[in-house]
């Protein structure tokens, strides 16, 4: 035989071994299954105790919230200026930084 052939004979051998201890309870399933096979019937006679347990009443607790306070928003700016704002000179500063950045990058691309 082939060495692969006894190594896998040995495994099956071993994993059979291992698992005969699952094989020897053959009615195992008899709770389960409602006892299907041989029902044995008990005539042992219990003395059967009951005894009430206390019942614990617990108290709800109730918490009131608060009445909420409204109050204004603190003002943190003024109000818009609207009409006599200048815009232009954002644009104005834009277009001159767009112009020496062209400046700057073709004295660059030509390698002066």
């Amino acid at each position: 035989m082939k060495p692969t052939k006894l190594t896998m004979a040995a495994v099956l051998g071993a994993s059979l071994l291992a698992a005969a201890p699952a094989f020897a309870d053959q009615d195992y399933r008899g709770h389960a299954y409602g006892h299907r096979g041989e029902y044995r019937q008990h005539d042992d006679r219990r003395v059967v105790v009951i005894r009430e347990r206390p019942r614990l009443i617990e108290r709800r607790v109730v918490f009131v919230h608060p009445a909420p306070v409204y109050r204004p928003a603190p003002v943190v700016y003024g109000p818009p200026a609207y009409g006599g704002v200048y815009y232009g000179a954002p644009a104005f500063g834009a277009v001159v930084g767009a112009v020496i950045g062209a400046y700057v990058g073709g004295q660059i691309a030509s390698g002066r």
